[in-house]
């Protein structure tokens, strides 16, 4: 059941000070917001103290037999004057409050009424009812049945321990219940057991010294969270007082109060989801609790006047904060982690980038030892590890074969043009080999000295391209120049970027650019034709990724593809920079922000170089 409209222009013998409220269009969901004193309390109030009125009402006029509630058809008798008190006040109740499924005014049934129950728990510790007496369980499971929720804290698990009891006495065979007794014993506890089942996702059962258990555990030591610890309560709550989840209305005042924002909001969200056909009224000056309603449910009180505000949400945060600048500095606020992540990325461009040193389970390095094994299969194996930094790869093989055979079959060499971690480099490749001579390089010509041309299987740029200029990109791919020198014909570059870095870096003056496959693909002009060209992504979101280039292909490079591929690379960023600006400001969001906000600025400061903008 749902009130669909309130009236109030019979209602100022409450003395509340409340002038004539006037609201329509009332929807499933009912948010009242404003601040201390603005009447929100005082609204609930009368239309709970209403709600009630009009059920005692209509118990007395039971009582009396009156035949309808209708004035003109009233019997005369000693009893008339009692009779027509209890008429006028049921009507002016309907008067009052317009219900969705209207109330026939003869006969009336105590059933088809609304149940308002007034829930705001303040307490997140529960009395523990296997730490009681019995009789102090009895009386404290005695006192949720009357409305209000003051003592729902104290006596949610003695109603529960008390019913659960009491049902394992009906269903024993000498028990010396009446068979109405047995009958209300087991339906009390089977409908408390479907509500729980509801709201929690799990039932009742019991210990085998007869105590009642949730989730498997004693009642108070069953480990809930804020948000269950309130759904128990609300379970309790609306059984005790005889509620049903078919007609109830539920009151919560100022739930802030008590509650923190996240156990708040999944309380009421399960509570929601569970009035299928009742209503949820909520006075609140929470931000975040309003927030998290749709803009359609909220109204605004102020001196105690209330007003339909949902079509303009400012006008509640302007009247909650009280100016414009306080908006503006709410809305910092909630901007701040996305901005944050966007200004630390940019502020971390400024500077030239770190060695990282990770783990063996590391996702790249799991990518390239895949590759590893894959080539190892058929032959042994010669690496060269182009921008080997601190030594990540030889450590991570080292770790993931068999490392008494790793030095028959492995040829690894390292080449780093900084020799600023040579030392941890070398000491990396003194675990396979026992020793690094001859096989860490910092200087082109040594290195092509070194080893016959045509000799490495692979050559590995993990994390490197992007610190590369591209207007060195050119040389560093020609022919007779030291990656195409060494490569063997049927060879491969294995180039591993992240293709959303974590954090910023200013390799050089222009910055990093970081190629995805398109501009791989556009840079080394590579058709479906090419099969050799492999792309491996260890992620679903396609983050980290592996491309095995052909030495054929890695010929084809030229001024133009190098222009085009990073003309795709401003494309791509403007697209994702419009995309991000369209989704919420999470700290992640703001990271991805910063990050392609450089792509996009540093791809053009190289096309405008270059006269290709």
């Amino acid at each position: 059941m749902q009130i669909i409209a309130i009236g109030m222009a019979l209602w100022e013998e409450y003395g509340d000070g409340l002038p004539v409220i006037d609201m329509k269009r009332i929807g499933k969901t009912v948010v009242i917001a404003g601040k201390n004193g603005s009447g929100k309390t005082r609204l609930l109030s009368r239309i709970y103290g209403f709600a009630t009125l009009h059920k005692e009402m209509a118990v007395e006029v039971l009582k009396l037999q009156l035949p309808t509630l209708t004035a003109h058809t009233v019997q005369y008798s000693h009893d008339n004057q009692n009779r027509q008190i209890f008429v006028d006040r049921v009507h002016s109740f309907r008067k009052a409050i317009y219900l969705r499924e209207t109330i026939t005014c003869e006969p009336i049934q105590l059933d088809s009424l609304p149940h308002i129950i007034y829930f705001v728990p303040k307490a997140l510790s529960l009395t523990d009812s296997q730490q009681l007496t019995h009789i102090d369980c009895l009386k404290k499971a005695e006192l949720i049945k009357t409305t209000g929720i003051d003592a729902l804290s104290q006596g949610t698990l003695s109603y529960i321990e008390v019913l659960q009891h009491r049902h394992r006495e009906a269903t024993h065979q000498e028990v010396l219940y009446t068979p109405e007794q047995k009958q209300s014993a087991v339906k009390d506890y089977e409908s408390l057991n479907a509500l729980i089942y509801r709201f929690l996702g799990t039932t009742l059962t019991r210990s085998i010294d007869g105590n009642a258990l949730l989730f498997g555990r004693p009642l108070g030591a069953c480990g809930l969270s804020h948000g269950q610890t309130i759904i128990l309560q609300f379970c309790a709550a609306i059984h005790a007082q005889g509620a049903s989840l078919e007609n109830l209305i539920v009151l919560m005042d100022e739930p802030e109060n008590h509650l923190h924002p996240s156990a708040m909001i999944d309380a009421i969200d399960a509570i929601s989801k569970e009035l299928t056909k009742g209503q949820l009224w909520i006075a609140t000056h929470s931000i975040p609790l309003l927030s998290h309603f749709d803009a359609s449910c909220i109204w605004w009180m102020e001196s105690g006047k209330v007003a339909y505000a949902g079509s303009v949400p400012q006008t509640v945060l302007k009247g909650l904060l009280g100016s414009e600048d306080r908006l503006q500095q709410l809305s910092d606020f909630l901007n701040l982690p996305s901005e944050l992540a966007s200004n630390q990325f940019a502020y971390q461009c400024l500077f030239s980038p770190t060695v990282v040193t990770t783990g063996s389970d590391d996702k790249q390095l799991l990518q390239i030892t895949d590759v590893v094994k894959k080539l190892h299969g058929t032959r042994n194996v010669r690496i060269l590890d182009f921008g080997a930094g601190k030594g990540r790869l030889p450590s991570a093989i080292y770790e993931k074969f068999d490392s008494k055979s790793l030095d028959k079959w492995l040829d690894y060499v390292a080449f780093d043009v900084n020799c600023n971690n040579q030392a941890d480099c070398e000491n990396a490749i003194c675990r396979i080999y026992g020793s690094a001579d001859g096989r860490y390089f910092s200087e082109p010509s040594k290195l092509r000295a070194k080893f016959n041309n045509g000799s490495f299987d692979v050559v590995i740029m993990c994390n490197v391209l992007h610190e590369i200029q591209p207007a060195e990109w050119l040389l560093l791919f020609s022919l007779g120049n030291t990656i195409m020198t060494l490569l063997k014909e049927d060879g491969f570059l294995l180039l591993v970027e992240d293709n959303q870095m974590p954090i910023g870096e200013k390799p050089h003056q222009k910055g990093f650019l970081v190629l995805d496959t398109e501009q791989i693909k556009i840079l080394f002009s590579i058709t479906e034709s090419d099969k050799a060209f492999t792309e491996h992504a260890s992620t679903k979101n396609g983050r980290l990724k592996a491309h095995e280039i052909p030495k054929s292909c890695l010929a084809r490079i030229t001024d133009l593809t190098r222009r085009n591929a990073i003309k795709s690379v401003c494309q791509t960023a403007k697209e994702q920079i419009l995309k991000l600006r369209d989704q919420e400001g999470s700290y992640q969001n703001g990271r991805l922000h910063g990050f392609w906000v450089q792509q996009f600025a540093n791809a053009h400061l190289f096309l405008d170089e270059s006269g290709a903008s």
